[in-house]
């Protein structure tokens, strides 16, 4: 069973796999090559090897040409085929370089792309074959809703996170050094808004070059959101006295300046995240364990290391119930209802406020987290009624009622059993594993407050409820499990 490995074993298992996987690919394009000389496919009833691949082998299009691409390289330049079962090359590089190769440089040139990503291999192609701009323009689709897929070389499928650049509905090519062609489907108002700029800017730029506009609004829009998010300004203000925990504007422009606009997760490997889109400011140190809002102990994490990093101290489970009730609220705020779905507990630990992105926006899909790793709070030499007390701060800073997170504490600190002489042979437990507890203590006693024409609480979650009478009142569970009403 793969949940019985460590993760050192599953790591290695996969990259053991992938090199199976590009041994079979050459000996399967070795195969398709002597299918072809032998014409084979055409016993089976088909028509072209390409048919053969797709009717017979159940290839996808996609699979079929890349394979037979490389097929028809490989017969021209044997070098090929070792390169593909030693992961020098990939299949969508061949398809770049295919009408590029030739027998004087097919040496040098897949020396060249040996080892390089799609996008690079883009770039290495355009310094050698440079192009010339594309003239800009503005034209009208053939057909509303059609959708031409672009070539193989079409940049639109980057990670949104990832460090390059994250193209959906758009296409960017290289056409030579610093030179791009940049194409994407508009709508009308999209259209006029260009069109009325040019026009605004023909005095200022009489070439009406769509490129200038284009360049001159992204350069405001930069700016506007460098402000926002990263609190950036070309006159800063003082800082003024703020919350210990809030991180103010000073401390965001240093921290990015700091970071660099980038993730800054490092796995154990020392190999820091490239992630520069959807980044978060997180608490090291977390806001619900103390932690301060000073740039020291705030950082740039990229959503998925952020939710990591919460998932590291809270626990999974509490952090995807916590996302979960999050966005339940929204979709009832959505529709126009006012329950508290969160109840007493609407910003814990694993949704912190703190936890949005860089510019204090709350996150669309609710899955905002904000959490860090301290030393400090684990010591074992720290007095056990100074880490219980720690721990019901922790619960009030979420949003728990002080009587009800004293008594959650109060039960954990009972079935630990700390005594004096546990104390003195350091068996004091951590914050994180009493907050843990503790919330586990609440779960079981929580109680959802949620109009009867919104949800109703259960084992598997919140579920829809109706009321015919259209009267409001509250449906839940009490600690013992059993639902009640209230009018």
């Amino acid at each position: 069973m793969l949940t019985n490995l460590s993760t050192k074993a599953l790591l290695e298992g996969v990259t053991a796999l992938l090199g199976t996987e590009r041994r079979t690919v050459a000996r399967l394009i070795a195969h398709l090559i002597e299918v072809d000389d032998r014409r084979a496919h055409l016993e089976m009833a088909c028509s072209s090897l390409f048919d053969f691949c797709v009717r017979k082998l159940g290839l996808s299009e996609g699979e079929a040409f890349r394979r037979i691409n490389a097929a028809r390289l490989v017969r021209r330049f044997p070098v090929i085929l070792g390169m593909i079962e030693d992961g020098r090359i990939h299949l969508s590089a061949l398809v770049l370089l295919r009408d590029h190769l030739t027998d004087d440089n097919h040496g040098v040139l897949l020396g060249d792309a040996a080892g390089k990503t799609k996008s690079e291999l883009k770039e290495l192609l355009a310094a050698r074959s440079p192009r010339p701009d594309v003239v800009p323009s503005i034209r009208k689709l053939l057909t509303i809703g059609s959708f031409v897929a672009p070539s193989d070389g079409a940049t639109h499928d980057a990670h949104p996170s990832s460090g390059g650049s994250a193209w959906r509905t758009s296409l960017v090519e290289p056409l030579a050094p610093a030179r791009y062609k940049v194409q994407l489907t508009a709508s009308s108002e999209l259209k006029d808004k260009l069109e009325r700029a040019v026009r605004l800017m023909s005095h200022r730029h009489p070439e009406m070059d769509l490129a200038v506009v284009v360049e001159r609004a992204l350069d405001l829009l930069i700016v506007a959101l460098e402000k926002e998010r990263f609190g950036k300004t070309a006159r800063p203000r003082t800082p003024r006295g703020a919350k210990p925990a809030h991180v103010t504007r000073a401390v965001r422009r240093e921290v990015v300046a700091r970071d660099g606009e980038q993730c800054s997760f490092v796995s154990r490997e020392g190999e820091r995240c490239p992630a520069r889109a959807f980044l978060e400011f997180d608490h090291r140190h977390p806001r619900a364990l103390g932690g301060t809002g000073e740039a020291a102990n705030a950082r740039l994490l990229c959503r998925s290391h952020n939710r990591l990093e919460a998932e590291r101290i809270f626990g999974k489970k509490d952090v995807a119930e916590r996302i979960h009730l999050r966005r339940r609220k929204r979709s009832l705020a959505g529709a126009g209802l006012t329950a508290n779905v969160c109840d007493e507990r609407d910003e814990p630990a694993s949704c912190s406020s703190t936890s949005a992105s860089p510019g204090g926006d709350s996150r669309a899909d609710g899955t905002g987290v904000d959490a860090g790793m301290d030393d400090t709070s684990a010591s074992p030499s720290a007095v056990p009624s100074a880490v219980f007390a720690l721990a019901v701060r922790a619960l009030t800073t979420m949003g728990f009622r002080a009587g009800e997170a004293e008594k959650a504490v109060s039960d954990v600190r009972t079935r630990l059993g700390v005594e004096q002489r546990a104390i003195e042979h350091g068996a004091v437990p951590l914050v994180e594993d009493v907050l843990r507890a503790s919330l586990a203590v609440l779960d079981r006693a929580r109680t959802l407050q949620i109009p009867r024409s919104g949800l109703r609480s259960s084992e598997t979650g919140p579920e829809l409820v109706s009321a015919p009478d259209g009267a409001r009142s509250f449906v839940g569970r009490d600690a013992k499990g059993i639902e009640r009403a209230e009018p």
